[in-house]
């Protein structure tokens, strides 16, 4: 498992990307809270991103209520966008969401659901490997179980817009504590 402790940043860019904390039922999907459990684990989700992450410039967030809750339990600053698009959409909506962030953004955290998120991660993690030359398998356990509240760090020296082609590192993948 990639775990790393110590705090991630500098001069490359960050991206966390989170899949909401456990959530109850709803008459409609996209109106489901978070469970008493959700919100401990995006409180605790909080607290690791602060204490191991440069501060969040910008968030991109599913318009769905439980990833609406999960970023505002894990007290998340900076600004928000939210985004229909990462409610049913794949990978290529999350990257081009990811393409369009200005420049000057360099700690981006998006909050969207299973099973579009790890797929992300996949995606970044095998296509860095790839553009490196290296074996293309990475960390797949971490990234192929992402219970509700899991988020994995990445980083990337590539602009944003070209993310996508460069792809970036996975640094740690967090599981909610049970």
């Amino acid at each position: 498992m990639a775990q790393h402790d110590q705090p991630i940043g500098g001069s490359a860019r960050t991206i966390v990307l989170m899949r909401h904390a456990a959530a109850g039922g709803a008459a409609r999907d996209h109106d489901r809270p978070l469970t008493p459990d959700g919100v401990r684990a995006a409180t605790e989700a909080g607290r690791w991103l602060r204490s191991n992450l440069p501060p969040i410039d910008l968030t991109i967030c599913s318009t769905a209520t439980r990833t609406r809750q999960t970023r505002s339990a894990a007290g998340v600053a900076g600004d928000v966008r939210y985004s229909e698009e990462l409610y049913g959409g794949g990978v290529d909506d999350i990257l081009a969401e990811v393409a369009a962030i200005p420049e000057s953004v360099t700690t981006l955290l998006v909050v969207g659901h299973a099973p579009t998120i790890p797929s992300t991660a996949w995606e970044l993690v095998t296509q860095s490997r790839l553009s490196t030359g290296e074996a293309p398998e990475a960390d797949g356990d971490d990234l192929r179980h992402f219970a509700a509240g899991t988020f994995a760090v990445l980083t990337s020296a590539a602009q944003w817009a070209d993310l996508a082609q460069v792809g970036a590192s996975l640094r740690t993948v967090r599981h909610p504590s049970r």
